[in-house]
Parts: C-alpha cells; structure tokens; sequence
C-alpha cells in the first residue's frame, strides 16, 4: 500500500497508541504519538480545508462565469431590445416624417390649387368684366351705329321729300311756264335756246326724281325687297352700263323693314361701287336664305383691289360693314387685282 501522507487511518492509529501508551504508563511514547496525531490532524484539516476553499473557489467561479454569462445574456436581449425599440422609434419617427411631408405637400397643393383656382376665378372674372365692357361698347357703338343708320334714312327721307314736293315741283312749274309761254308765242316754241332750256329743265327733273327715289325708294316701302332690287338693275340697263344678272331664291315673306333698307342700301352700295370704280362688264347678285339667315352673294369681273393697301376713297366699304354690323351679320370680301370682287354677307331676317 502506498504512503499516504494525510491518511485518516494512520491518524486514528496514532490517536489508539497514545491512548495505549498513556494507560500502560508510558507518557513519552504517548505524547509522541499524541503529537504526530496532532500535527496529522491539523495536516488533514489544512488539508481539507484547501480542499474546501478550493472546491468554493471553484464553485464560485462556476457560479459568477455562469452570472457574467447570463449578464452577457440580459445585456445581449437588452441591446437586442434597446435596437428593437430604437428600430421602432426610427420606423414611428420615419413615419411620422412621412406623414408630416405628406400633410405638408397636400397642404402646399390645397393652397396652390386654391391660389390657383382664385387666380383663374379672377382671371375669369376680369375676363367677364372685359367682355362685359366690351359688349356695352359694342352696345353702345350699336346703339350709335343704329342712330346714325337711322338718323341717315330720316335725313334721306326728309330730303328726298324736298327734293320731290318742293324742287321738283318747283321745276314742274317752271316747265309749265315755259309750255304755256311757247303756246302762246310759236317764235319762242321755235328758238333753238328754248327747246336747249326745255331740254335741260326735263334733264333736271329726271334727276331730282332719280336722286329722290334713290334717297327713299317707293318701290321698296310699296312692294318689298325684291321688287326694288329689280327697280334699282332696271336703271342701270343700257348699252354703257354692264350686264347685271340679280338671282333669288325662298326669299321670306315678311322682312324687318330696317333691315331690308339695309339690304337694299348693301346691294345699291355695291352697284355703285362697281360702276364708279370697278370698270365691271358683268355683275352678279344672289339672294337666298338659308335656316334663318338671309345669304347676300355679290360678285363682279371689274378690276379688283388690293385689300392689304386699300386706300381708294368712295368704295363704300366701311359703310357696308357698317351696316351689316349694325344687323349682326357677317361680310366676307375677296378681291386681288385684275380679279374682280366676291362679297360674301350673311344676316339674320327675323
């Protein structure tokens, strides 16, 4: 058996011989013995002593790595948690972001739309405004247009009136004087100054009659539009004047008297445009309607114009426009030199 320093049982034998020796009356062999008991023992408890504060200090540092592992552990599942909730944060803090970025572009939009919609109602009403300033202008370039028109065919019918009851019989009566004289007296019938005299006095009164019935023609107060179209062509048929062709068709049976003096002074203007000023061989007028529309058609081979530099006095034009203004209607004119003229007018007759 191998030699055991801190043997249990070497120290009870130490222990049983002193006692052995201390009874047989051998006191220095039994505190010998005694003694190496003694310092066995105190050996056996120093060593189970370090046994013991080693297995502590083994336990203990089992226990306090398990502890650091387990405080890894709560401060691995507390950073795991502090990110989470930080990730939450960001996500809670990205949204609310989001949802202020949004509220403020909705926002931004609403009040760009609005300012938006404020500048287009102003605009909108600036624009009515305008409208409306323009069409009291209009109104009242109408209204001064109409009493011009107006103010005109009463001046025409007031002078043509003169002109027939008072010069032109005024000239009837000198002719009468001059017949009566020349039945009384046959070398007076005879002179050759009478007969020139008697000539032009008729000459005269052919003229006064011409230029009243064109300042207020009977014709159109009597019998209507076309009637005094006809009238008006029938003095312009001879070998010096050109060949006018007048066309009409579905005319209505009631026209607006205003307007259809208009017309007739629109087709009189163009006719006199075209004789003065055109040097035309052939003229052409139309007159229909169309829905509720009366369509005036005019069309010449005279020498045109050039409506780019239109600076020819007496045509007449603006008078016509004028006019068929004044009826809410519509002109279109084409012309280029050497080409003649169409003129397209439109105008409502009721």
């Amino acid at each position: 058996m191998p030699f055991q320093p801190f043997s249990e049982l070497r120290k009870s034998i130490n222990k049983e011989l002193a006692d052995v020796y201390s009874l047989s009356g051998n006191p220095h062999k039994a505190y010998n013995f005694l003694r190496d008991y003694t310092i066995l023992n105190d050996s056996i408890l120093n060593k189970n002593r370090l046994a013991s504060f080693t297995n502590l200090a083994l336990k203990y540092g089992t226990k306090e790595k398990q502890t650091s592992i387990e405080l890894l552990k709560i401060e691995k599942e507390y950073e795991i948690s502090k990110n989470n909730a930080q990730r939450r944060t960001l996500y809670i803090l990205a949204f609310g972001l989001f949802i202020v970025l949004l509220s403020l572009y909705f926002i931004i939009k609403f009040y760009d739309q609005r300012i938006s919609t404020t500048k287009i109602i102003t605009e909108q009403k600036e624009e009515i405004n305008q409208q409306k300033i323009r069409e009291l202008e209009d109104n009242m370039k109408m209204n001064s247009m109409r009493s011009v028109i107006e103010g005109q065919e009463t001046e025409r019918e007031r002078i043509a009136k003169d002109l027939h009851d008072s010069l032109g019989g005024l000239l009837s009566t000198i002719k009468l004087h001059f017949d009566h004289v020349s039945s009384k007296n046959s070398e007076i019938a005879t002179s050759k100054r009478i007969q020139s005299s008697l000539s032009t006095l008729d000459t005269a009164v052919d003229e006064v009659r011409t230029i009243s019935r064109d300042l207020q023609p009977g014709s159109l107060q009597n019998l209507g539009l076309v009637p005094a179209i006809k009238d008006l062509i029938n003095r312009f048929e001879a070998e010096n004047y050109p060949d006018i062709d007048f066309q009409y068709y579905e005319m209505p049976d009631k026209i607006d008297k205003m307007i259809s003096l208009s017309v007739y002074r629109i087709v009189q203007e163009l006719l006199t445009n075209s004789l003065k000023h055109a040097q035309a061989t052939e003229i052409l007028i139309q007159i229909n309607t169309e829905e509720d529309e009366l369509v005036i058609q005019y069309e010449d081979d005279g020498i045109g114009f050039d409506q780019s530099n239109l600076k020819r006095k007496g045509m007449g034009l603006e008078n016509i426009r004028s006019r068929v203004n004044y009826m809410h209607g519509s002109i279109s004119i084409e012309s280029e030199n050497a080409m003649g003229m169409a003129v397209m007018i439109r105008i409502k007759y009721q």
